[in-house]
């Protein structure tokens, strides 16, 4: 499906999130959302709660691949699709990179 209504009343869509670590070393990177007022996250495997952030390792020269859950609030998009921002940092060079992405709702 699209989205998941809540028993809440919230709506929640899963990601497949890549990161590829080029280096010859392990490395964490930071998971954060943004575009959706109060939106949080859950990466399965790594963030068990809803939170504003997640940190993901990724082994040497692979790519790690992560299932994110997304949930907001329904009165908080707007409509069958919001603008939604995934901005991954690099926590040992502090580089940022955002992503757009769509968070699909159901129509008001």
């Amino acid at each position: 499906p699209l989205f998941v209504r809540l028993s809440d009343g919230g709506i929640r869509n899963a990601y497949t999130y890549k990161i590829l670590n080029m280096q010859r070393r392990a490395k964490t990177f930071v998971l954060r959302i943004g575009g959706i007022e109060d939106a949080k996250l859950r990466v399965i495997g790594f963030a068990s709660e809803w939170t504003n952030e997640a940190r993901l390792p990724v082994k040497p020269d692979a790519v790690g691949t992560f299932r994110v859950l997304v949930r907001a609030d329904r009165e908080k998009l707007d409509g069958k699709s919001s603008k939604l921002t995934l901005a991954v940092e690099d926590e040992s060079t502090g580089t940022v990179h955002n992503y757009g992405s769509v968070f699909s709702g159901p129509a008001r």
